[in-house]
Parts: C-alpha cells; sequence; structure tokens
C-alpha cells in the first residue's frame, strides 16, 4: 500500500513538474532592455568620501567565463575571478569554500553590523558604511524632486545565491538591494521574469523599476557598481566594488584611480568633475553589446547559469529594532532550505504592489 501510493505520489510530481514547465514555455521572454549612457558631470564633491570607479578585476562581468570564450580568454578570466576572490577574502572576510581562511581570520559577519541607510536599517561590512552614507548625503542634495522613498533593504547573508563557483557580494555584506519589490531582475532566473514590468519592451531599464536615475548615478559616483549593468540587468542590486582602504578623502585617492587617471581616465576624485565615470562609459557599452547578441536568449542562459535558481519567497517582517547576529543567522538558517534562499536583512514589510518580493543576487 505504502508502495502504491509512493508510486502516485512520484506521478503526481510528474505531472506537475510537466504542467509548470509548459506554462513556462508559453510565456514570453523577457528581452533585455537598452542601458542609456546619461551619467550627468560630476559635480562639486561635498562629501567626505572619494569619488571613485569599480576596481576593473572586481567587475563580474569582467571576471565571468563565457563557454563561447576562446580556452585562453577563459583561463585568464578564471585568473582574475580567483584575483577578486582573493582581494574580498582579504578586505571583507573568509566565506567558507572561497578563498583562504590564512588571509583573513573573521567571516564577513565578523565585519559587518547595522547601518542606517534612508532611514532604514540593514547590516553591511563595516568598511563600507562610510560610502554609503555620502551616497545618501548626495541623494538627498540632489534627487529630492524624485517622489521615492525606499521601504525596504537586504544586505549582508550568510548562504550564497550564486552557483557554479559564483559567490555572491551579499556574503561580504558588500551588496545592498533596494525595494526588491518593486525594482525588477528580469533577467535572472525564469520564473522573476514573469514580474509584469519585465513583460513589454521598453525604451530605457529605467522602466522596469520603480527607483529613480539620479540614486543610480549618485551610487556610481562613490564606487558602488549597478547590477543593472550586468546582463542580469539586476536594477535592486549595488555593490561596492571600489577600494575600501580610500573610501575617505583622508585616505587619499585609490591607487587604481591613478592608474586610469594615468592612462586617460577622465574620472577625478578631488573637490571637482567634469566629465562622467569611465566605468559608466565601459561597464554601459560592454552590457550593450551583450544585450544586442543575446537579446531573443532566455533569462537563464547558459553563460548566466552561475546565478542560483532560487525561488522567489514572501518576505518575512522585521521591525527597526537591532538584532544580534547569533538572531539574524539562525532566522536565516530557519527561512533557507538547500537550494533557497530568502534575504538575510530586510528592513521592513514588503510594501503593496506585488504580492511576491523577487530578492536580488
Amino acid at each position: 500500500m505504502n508502495v502504491r501510493l509512493f508510486m502516485l505520489s512520484l506521478i503526481a510530481f510528474g505531472l506537475g513538474f510537466a504542467a509548470a514547465g509548459s506554462r513556462a514555455q508559453n510565456r514570453p521572454r523577457p528581452q533585455r532592455a537598452p542601458i542609456p549612457d546619461d551619467a550627468p558631470p560630476l559635480p562639486e564633491n561635498t562629501t567626505e568620501c572619494n569619488y571613485q570607479t569599480p576596481v576593473d578585476f572586481l567587475v563580474r562581468e569582467n571576471f565571468l567565463p563565457r563557454w563561447t570564450q576562446p580556452p585562453e580568454e577563459q583561463r585568464r578570466r578564471r585568473g582574475l575571478q580567483a584575483q577578486a576572490v582573493e582581494w574580498r577574502t582579504q578586505h571583507y572576510g573568509y566565506f567558507e569554500g572561497f578563498g583562504n581562511r590564512r588571509d583573513n581570520e573573521n567571516t564577513p559577519m565578523e565585519n559587518s553590523s547595522r547601518v542606517e541607510f534612508m532611514d532604514l536599517s540593514v547590516r553591511l561590512n563595516n568598511q563600507i558604511h562610510p560610502a554609503l552614507a555620502c551616497v545618501e548625503q548626495q541623494i538627498r542634495a540632489e534627487c529630492g524632486d524624485d517622489d521615492y522613498t525606499p521601504v525596504r533593504l537586504s544586505g549582508l547573508r550568510t548562504r550564497n545565491t550564486y552557483h557554479n563557483g559564483q559567490v555572491s557580494n551579499h556574503v561580504y555584506g558588500i551588496a545592498i538591494d533596494i525595494d526588491p519589490q518593486l525594482n525588477t531582475c528580469c533577467m535572472c532566473v525564469a520564473q522573476w521574469g514573469d514580474h509584469p514590468l519585465c513583460q513589454n519592451p521598453v525604451e530605457s531599464i529605467y522602466e522596469r523599476m520603480a527607483m529613480p536615475p539620479c540614486w543610480v548615478h549618485v551610487f556610481e559616483r562613490f564606487g558602488f557598481y549597478w547590477l543593472g549593468r550586468d546582463r542580469l540587468q539586476d536594477t535592486m542590486h549595488f555593490e561596492f566594488l571600489g577600494d575600501p582602504a580610500h573610501i575617505l578623502k583622508s585616505a587619499g585617492p585609490a591607487p587604481h584611480m591613478a592608474a586610469q587617471a594615468g592612462e586617460g581616465s577622465a574620472v577625478e576624485t578631488g573637490e571637482t568633475g567634469e566629465a562622467e565615470t569611465e566605468a559608466t562609459e565601459t561597464d554601459a557599452t560592454e552590457t550593450g553589446e551583450a544585450a544586442d547578441s543575446e537579446a531573443v536568449e532566455p533569462a537563464a542562459t547558459e553563460g548566466d547559469s552561475e546565478a542560483a535558481t532560487e525561488t522567489a519567497e514572501p518576505a518575512t517582517e522585521e521591525t527597526q529594532t537591532p538584532a544580534t547576529a547569533e538572531e539574524e543567522s539562525a532566522t536565516e538558517e530557519a527561512a533557507t532550505e538547500e537550494t533557497t534562499e530568502a534575504p538575510e536583512e530586510e528592513s521592513a514589510p514588503e510594501s503593496s504592489g506585488c504580492s511576491v518580493a523577487f530578492p536580488g543576487l
């Protein structure tokens, strides 16, 4: 009798899986949205932080091997990938399974704490708190005309949401997601492309998010990389890829900025700036080329298979009362299954508008 019930359960599961697959095949595939190269000239820098672009080898698109690339290019990129893991370990903490524990005795959780951003609390690596404060200062100064107030943030996580040897910057506490239920990730795992904003062709990626473009421009001045420029088009997600030892002006400009200046980069780190950031120009060009050549591919292509095949889960409600690292870790583990993950940090309950949250990568 038990064997028969087991066999009937397997048949029912198979039929349900086939039906779900059929529905997925009938859904239109999201098309990559054009990414405008519209960063304004750098204004006078009145903050305590340096302007800086991401360190090149930390940008995902620069080190991620693709199966279409020649073997020598794949080997070169794997070397950059290892270099990126070593850098993040040394600066932010050792995450089990990536890098060498000898490079940092502490974990990213031990190197993190809660910080306020736009009146919301989120746990991030201690080293990037000053950069986030400078971003908020400039957003409040420059983006006041945009009627946008975030209601939810997601920061450090204790489990990795990338597969195939990749590691998310969330585990290092250097990535922040802003309003996942409003700012889409249309080219991530397939079900995320079901978001209404992903279903129609658009003239700009900005049409697929609620966050104002002004916020993107401000974040990018202070060493953050917007994953909306990545082929995943994760519009909610910013990750600090600058030099944490040179966030503040008092520490002097970052070495990689001096190297870029020597190569003719137009980026400035001082009090004034007349040109757009080199990273904005380069990343927009590279991502634009990828979008042109692969716009008709499904959301989870072979080249993007490093992104986790996690399912979107409803947000868990939190108060603004700071929690201990142990409490947060226990909460996250309880909400996580083998291949799915809820965000480690969320600053407020999901707002109305979408019934399901779409946590970023």
